[in-house]
């Protein structure tokens, strides 16, 4: 089981006019968890993990990735 800290930027959508850059909107975000899954796309964090269900996973493309780091559990 990894424990990653990951780094990334959240993306965002507006539903009317807007007078400033739908830059100033985007978020940098850093979310832990276990990773659930890893494909050449996207990873999955879980931070709740059972034997038979997951909670709340998070699915985070890899293009919006800064940083990530596994986390040593002692």
């Amino acid at each position: 089981m990894k424990v990653m800290l990951v780094e990334w930027y959240d993306s965002c959508s507006c539903d009317s006019w807007i007078t400033r850059s739908i830059e100033e909107h985007i978020d940098k975000v850093v979310s832990m968890g276990i990773l659930f899954r890893e494909d050449e796309n996207e990873i999955e964090l879980v931070p709740n993990l059972g034997t038979d269900v997951k909670l709340h996973p998070i699915a985070i493309p890899k293009g919006c990735i800064i940083r990530r780091r596994q986390l040593q559990l002692r």
